[in-house]
């Protein structure tokens, strides 16, 4: 992404035949070019210098190809010697081809792998196609780094790698993939099975739980035809299912779609939808009705199990698709209203087959790339615009999966461009700021950094999926609600206020909200609130942040300032409520285009998400609840682990009295909450010598006594008297006797 949009953007397959033109002369009837190896062979293993007439022979038909124009011909002759080819005479003016003879590659970064030029003058195979090489280190590199985040990959499969498709040409001069069918759906197949089975054998068996998705808003992109493109959909389906096949992998459980439609033209998925029909036909009737694969003789025995069990159930009709996804640029209400329209189509066309069809969306955000209006850019940068957006898209999509589950197996995806450096405001729901780390006014590094709207996706985060909206309220155009969540011992509470047409989330309003909460499951509950709004963290951030253009920089300490002031942060101290019949109470703020998050808790004193009462270490956090000896205590808080008798050092021991017989001596025991094998002593000695011990007749009353009482019949003489004292003893050691006593020698 360092040179405009394109860095040489490589292709992981090229063929082992391509040349690179370094000059072209006519002839009168050819064309003369003069080949070198291009400039990245080595990356895809080819060696250098490979002869020419290995690769070419008369006869063959081949593109000769600037970055943005080929013409097909046809090889007239080959030399080792000269390093030249000669093809029927081009028809284009030479003048006209920008071969760049002299082109080398763009100044990578560092920490991207590998160099990759920009298009230059290329000839390649036609027909015979050539052998397919590959280059697979971005590719990993990438995905290992997702991959280790424990993300889900969606694979994006659309046109050709340059070198395979039948145009011959990039999708741009700067680089990219041919947006066209293949020159051959054979090598095709091969370059997709290739392309599985690598990932197959690096990532293993979870490469079936992501999603693999066939096209990229082909109305837009596409240069074939419609029809052509429903073709593309189907080779590709089947090759993907067969390089699962190859690795013995059961792929019911994948999950292929498509179409990634842009959503600006309504009722153009319903091409793919269709044609993925087994019973129903496209009323115009100008798209082949039939799967180009089960029709296509040169894949006899080269059908994926999942596509020959359609070819013979359905007279060879309909397609693999397990969802559909619109691209959705635009406000909530809108974006929620196409994945609900796409819903309505699909079952209109098909209600049996797209019965459980997932619509998602893999690209949305609020808008496109929003270049002038200071106020919607302001929802890129650091307003709370596109944190209230995705809570009421979210809402908006859960309650009709409420009504109807089918509809909870959609997915939407937020598009991260790399475009919105320094909060310029384009684009993306992450920013990017630029970084002058040694302060000699050069760019060291980019860093991404929070925007609000992944201070809302964490408190969502934080939910269950067992889920329920709010339902909603309108005032001045402004939608209040949200939705609660319940898990296994707390309740969370989302509420949002979102006004679309507020982008630069400059309205100051409020509402004062009162939550009428029922069915809490738990007497008492801790509330701790969080809140995204302009106010709370958005305008202390903004004011640690200096305010620069996309090309300046930031010092460290100033990105360091910003970040510690735009994390989440608790809205004061947790408050304890009473809750009765399951009825609770509460007030609070809520801000236009602002977030509260609300965690109703059950009291957990240490922190370890286990609650209090049922916690057998309330004081001391041990969220695995580990018990050893099963005597109820934890082992973090159980002084004597091993020992189910045992699991606290007793305390001071009280309640020391004589019984009306004078004779019988009770105390309040230390078993209840040291251990059933807690023992006491008894001691006595006469009164009127000082501290406890002092005294010269001290003896051991009891010893080891597992009660609460013991029996003293002597008397003290007349005109003294005698003091008692009692404490507990266990596995974990033996308590005090009193406050400063010390050892007495009654025990064992």
């Amino acid at each position: 992404w360092q040179a405009r949009i394109f860095d040489g953007n490589p292709n992981l397959m090229r063929e082992r035949e391509t040349r690179r033109i370094l000059s072209m002369s006519n002839t009168a009837t050819t064309t003369v070019l003069n080949l070198a190896d291009t400039i990245e062979h080595a990356l895809y293993g080819v060696a250098d210098n490979r002869p020419l007439s290995a690769d070419y022979h008369s006869g063959d038909q081949v593109l000769v190809c600037d970055a943005t124009q080929c013409e097909q011909r046809v090889v007239q002759s080959v030399s080792d010697a000269s390093r030249q080819v000669q093809v029927n005479k081009l028809q284009t003016p030479l003048s006209r081809f920008n071969l760049k003879p002299d082109h080398a590659p763009p100044a990578d970064n560092p920490r991207t792998p590998d160099n990759f030029p920009h298009p230059v003058g290329a000839l390649r195979k036609f027909s015979p196609v050539g052998t397919p090489v590959y280059y697979w280190t971005r590719l990993d590199d990438e995905l290992d780094q997702h991959v280790a985040h424990g993300r889900r990959p969606v694979m994006v499969l659309h046109g050709s790698p340059v070198d395979a498709c039948r145009l011959g040409r990039p999708e741009n001069e700067l680089g990219g993939e041919c947006t066209d069918r293949p020159k051959s759906y054979l090598q095709w197949d091969a370059i997709v099975r290739r392309l599985v089975t690598h990932i197959v054998d690096r990532y293993g068996t979870q490469a079936l739980d992501w999603t693999w998705s066939i096209g990229n808003e082909p109305e837009l992109f596409w240069t074939g035809t419609d029809d052509e493109f429903l073709a593309y959909y189907d080779y590709t389906a089947n090759s993907i299912l067969r390089g699962f096949e190859e690795r013995g992998l059961d792929t019911a459980r994948l999950r292929i779609g498509g179409g990634e439609a842009t959503g600006l033209f309504p009722g153009y998925e319903d091409q793919l939808l269709y044609h993925a029909s087994p019973t129903a036909n496209f009323p115009s009737g100008q798209f082949e009705e039939r799967n180009h694969v089960c029709i296509d003789p040169a894949f006899n025995g080269k059908r994926a199990a999942r596509v020959a069990a359609i070819c013979s159930a359905n007279d060879n009709k309909g397609t693999p698709l397990d969802f559909i996804s619109v691209h959705s640029y635009d406000h909530a209400d809108a974006a929620a209203a196409d994945l609900q329209r796409t819903h309505q189509q699909a079952r209109a066309i098909d209600a049996v087959t797209f019965d459980r069809l997932a619509v998602n969306s893999h690209e949305t955000t609020p808008d496109w790339i929003p270049r002038r209006d200071p106020d919607s850019r302001e929802g890129y940068r650091w307003g709370t615009f596109a944190s209230a957006w995705g809570a009421d898209y979210f809402r908006r999509m859960l309650e009709p999966a409420m009504a109807d589950p089918r509809k909870a197996r959609g997915e939407a995806l937020m598009t991260v461009w790399p475009f919105n450096y320094n909060f310029e405001g384009v684009a993306s729901i992450a920013g990017q700021l630029r970084i002058d780390q040694d302060g000699d006014g050069s760019e060291d590094r980019v860093d991404a950094v929070k925007t609000p709207f992944w201070l809302f996706a964490e408190v969502a985060a934080r939910m269950s999926h067992d889920v329920a909206s709010i339902l909603p309220r309108q005032d001045a155009g402004v939608v209040l609600s949200g939705w609660r969540s319940v898990g296994p011992a707390d309740d969370r509470i989302l509420l949002y206020a979102h006004d679309k047409f507020d982008t630069g989330s400059s309205e100051r309003g409020g509402w004062d909200v009162q939550l009428e909460l029922s069915g809490l499951r738990f007497p008492l509950v801790e509330v701790r609130e969080y809140r995204i709004d302009p106010a709370h963290p958005a305008r202390a951030a903004l004011a640690a942040l200096p305010r620069r253009t996309s090309t300046q920089l930031y010092r460290p300490f100033e990105v360091e300032a910003f970040e510690a002031l735009a994390d989440l942060r608790q809205e004061g101290t947790p408050v304890t409520h009473a809750v009765s019949g399951g009825h609770l109470t509460l007030a609070t703020r809520l801000l236009s285009q602002g977030i509260v998050y609300l965690e109703l808790r059950r009291p957990d004193g240490d922190g370890d998400a286990v609650y209090d009462p049922d916690d057998n270490c309330a004081a001391v956090a041990n969220p695995g609840q580990e018990d050893g000896d099963a005597d109820g205590r934890g082992d973090a808080c159980d002084c004597a682990p091993g020992d189910a008798g045992a699991w606290a050092l007793p305390g001071e021991v009280d309640g020391l009295v004589f019984d009306a017989d004078r004779t019988t001596l009770q105390w309040s025991s230390a078993a209840p909450a040291c251990g059933p094998a807690t023992v006491h002593d008894v001691y006595r000695e006469s009164e009127g010598h000082g501290p406890p011990g002092n005294a010269p007749d001290g003896s051991c009353v009891a010893n080891g006594e597992t009660g609460s009482s013991a029996s003293d019949a002597a008397i003290p003489a007349p005109g003294s008297a005698w003091r008692y004292l009692v404490r507990g003893r266990n596995a974990c050691g033996a308590g005090p006797w009193s406050a400063g006593a010390p050892e007495l020698g009654c025990g064992p």
